[in-house]
Order: structure tokens, then C-alpha cells, then sequence
């Protein structure tokens, strides 16, 4: 995407999750470092 000068850029980042989801309460946390959600799933990656 053209930025709002010529030498600079804007991008656009969608991140989406198609594995077996998580909690609404877990969304703030998604970007920290080595942070997991603690669901009946755990250990099984």
C-alpha cells in the first residue's frame, strides 16, 4: 500500500488462526513472548 510519502510504505498485517481456537479472555495476550493458553489441549502440540 502506498505510504503518506513517497519513500515510505504502509502495510497491512491479517493474521488468521484456523487450529482449534482460543478463548476470547486469551486475544489481548496472543503477541507476547512465550505465552500459551492453558486449555484441555495442553502438552499435545
Amino acid at each position: 500500500m502506498p505510504g503518506t510519502t513517497p519513500e515510505t510504505a504502509m502495510y497491512k498485517v491479517v493474521v488468521a488462526d484456523t487450529g482449534i481456537g482460543m478463548s476470547k479472555e486469551y486475544l489481548p495476550h496472543i503477541f507476547e513472548t512465550f505465552t500459551r493458553e492453558k486449555t484441555s489441549t495442553e502438552g499435545k502440540v
